[in-house]
């Protein structure tokens, strides 16, 4: 049985597609298996205002005080540090990313 080329290569293809696509879709249900719930709490420790980048918004966190936000592990948040009130220039930027061991952590920001 002589089978065309043209075949070969249409059952080629649709192997590796079907296979690329199996692939993805065990990486996708590992990767919602890795993320849990984190309760993280958000210290400031300044003398000044720690403004925190989190979930599209931003919320202030002002000098000796704290604030708590639900999260999941392996998540990567910015914070900005401020003279005085928030707002202006930053004079710095720190970056946290929450851990995927613990369900409970706190960021102290200095």
């Amino acid at each position: 049985m002589i089978i065309p080329k043209y075949h070969l290569k249409k059952f080629f293809f649709a192997t590796a597609t079907t296979a690329m696509a199996l692939t993805a879709g065990t990486a996708n249900s590992q990767t919602a298996i890795l993320q849990r719930s984190v309760q993280l709490t958000v210290q400031n420790a300044t003398s000044g205002c720690v403004r925190i980048y989190f979930n599209n918004a931003q919320y202030d966190v002002q000098s000796l005080r704290s604030t708590s936000f639900q999260a999941v592990s392996n998540f990567n948040i910015m914070a900005s540090v401020f003279r005085g009130a928030c707002g202006g220039t930053a004079t710095r930027n720190v970056w946290h990313t929450t851990n995927q061991d613990q369900g409970s952590q706190t960021w102290t920001v200095k």
